[in-house]
């Protein structure tokens, strides 16, 4: 599962699959670009870049062909119960 900061709901694996598939869908040269990573005491944070060319339809809107660049942090602590990790993200720009 994953939090997203706004949503109010976690977002499944195939929520999460699916967004990825419009993401790439509408951004070539899509890569992340990782600025920091640390933990400690269980959790783990990470704050990374998206960058791309806004080239196909996404969220409604029509391509810019303008590259984007959306700031990050997300912050997970592993369930020890289920050995997978509860992510929430928050995102800018």
């Amino acid at each position: 599962m994953r939090w997203v900061a706004g949503l109010g709901v976690a977002l499944t694996v195939p929520d999460i699959r699916d967004n990825l598939g419009q993401l790439f869908a509408a951004f070539d040269e899509l890569h992340l670009d990782e600025d920091l990573l640390f933990g400690g005491d269980g959790n783990v944070c990470a704050r990374w870049t998206l960058r791309g060319v806004h080239t196909g339809e996404y969220g409604g809107i029509a391509p810019t062909h303008r590259e984007i660049a959306v700031d990050t942090c997300e912050w997970s602590t592993p369930s020890l119960a289920t050995r997978s990790p509860s992510v929430t993200s928050t995102a800018s720009r």
